[in-house]
């Protein structure tokens, strides 16, 4: 498993690994490299998402994903409720040393600002 931060960084893992020599994309994150061995590229804040403590809520990210074939961080935060995203981002935030997940997770506070929480 390839845990990354970002969705910046589940591109470049998912791209450096699936098409690089023959790789082959699946779903739900997994692929085959140029020599078969399988990889799933996971963003961190899907782990977290899917262990959220509401199940309802959880679920809901969880079948997303599902339908994905490269997680995408983006969507999931569309189709989960936002106060599952507040809560990561603000954990992740304070214990993370990564400037490139702290300055996405600051726009997308700001993005959602607005938004009504559930």
């Amino acid at each position: 498993m390839v845990i990354a931060i970002s969705n910046k960084e589940v591109d470049e893992y998912w791209e450096k690994l699936s098409t690089e020599g023959g790789g082959q994309k699946i779903q739900c994150g997994w692929l085959k490299d140029k020599y078969g061995i399988s990889w799933q590229v996971m963003p961190i804040v899907l782990i977290e998402m899917i262990s959220y403590p509401d199940p309802k809520k959880s679920q809901q990210v969880f079948e997303a994903m599902l339908q994905m074939e490269k997680i995408d961080i983006e969507k999931l935060e569309q189709t989960s409720i936002y106060s599952i995203i507040i809560w990561i981002i603000t954990y992740n935030v304070h214990f993370s040393t990564n400037i490139d997940f702290i300055e996405e997770a600051i726009a997308k506070i700001k993005l959602l600002k607005n938004k009504v929480l559930i």
